[in-house]
């Protein structure tokens, strides 16, 4: 039997790539829409990104991230969780056999 915990590590990481590929589809969109590097806030505001460290008391944003460098991010976020995939893959089937 597959693990509860590799289970919701397979989970987690199909989870996180189907949002981003929302997360993506969604800022193309507003791109082509705008025809702006910058998206559009709640407020009606032209925003840049924000890329940040939550660690408590002593967090770290850094503002107007590019768009394309965003996009960059979280494709190589998309690319690390299906290798992610394809080791727990391998967790799973050891599971089943064992």
């Amino acid at each position: 039997m597959i693990t509860k915990e590799t289970c919701q590590k397979i989970w987690s990481c199909h989870d996180g790539i189907e949002k981003c590929h929302k997360l993506l589809a969604d800022m193309k969109k507003e791109l082509e829409r705008t025809g702006d590097e910058r998206l559009i806030d709640a407020f009606g505001s032209k925003k840049g990104l924000q890329l940040g460290v939550p660690s408590g008391d002593s967090s770290h944003r850094i503002f107007n991230v590019r768009i394309d460098l965003a996009m960059k991010i979280i494709e190589a976020h998309i690319e690390d969780n299906e290798t992610e995939l394809i080791r727990l893959k391998s967790i799973a089937e050891i599971e089943l056999k064992g």
